[in-house]
């Protein structure tokens, strides 16, 4: 019961702080992908979900080929260990979340200092640590699959059908971002 008012302060709190503190400059789509420089990805911590994110990550590493990647996940450091990625990693643990998860300020701090131009979400469901990652991290386009709450944090909602799995969700995302 606890939780579920503490999850409902939280997005009270994120509606306040988004609608008044963050303000969103006009931008073009368009430009904005044509000039990326550093995209924000935020993968999913399940395993047998993250293998799937791992192959959406290629796609955009071809897409977006002078980029340099940002990674949040659990399982990134497997990347890191096999040689396969070509960036950095950004660690933010429930430490990093106050008691209505929403980010400490030190963490909002650290994600402005990235200076992303592009963040994904690459969670199928909403996720509270990706969808605040990716709503605090300053970038002009924030892209993510439709799910609750995502018309808070995410600029950029890609609509596909539930049914399909998620690795076709993953290749439309691909197709509205190329």
């Amino acid at each position: 019961m606890l939780e579920g008012l503490r999850k409902k302060l939280g997005l009270r709190w994120a509606r306040i702080y988004f609608k008044w503190k963050v303000k969103s400059d006009p931008y073009n789509p368009r430009e904005v992908l044509l000039n990326v420089k550093k995209i924000l990805i935020c993968l999913p911590k399940d395993p047998q979900l993250f293998q799937i994110g791992e192959g959406f990550l290629y796609q955009l590493k071809e897409k977006f080929a002078g980029a340099k990647f940002i990674i949040h996940g659990a399982n990134g450091f497997r990347l890191r260990q096999e040689n396969l990625f070509w960036g950095d990693f950004f660690l933010a643990d429930r430490g990093d979340f106050g008691f209505f998860f929403f980010p400490k300020r030190i963490l909002r701090r650290r994600l402005r200092a990235v200076g992303c131009d592009l963040a994904v979400d690459c969670h199928p469901d909403f996720n509270w640590e990706n969808s605040f990652l990716c709503g605090f991290s300053g970038a002009k386009l924030r892209a993510s699959l439709e799910k609750k709450h995502c018309g808070l944090f995410f600029n950029f909602i890609v609509r596909i059908n539930p049914k399909n799995d998620l690795q076709k969700k993953y290749q439309t995302i691909l197709k509205y971002l190329g």
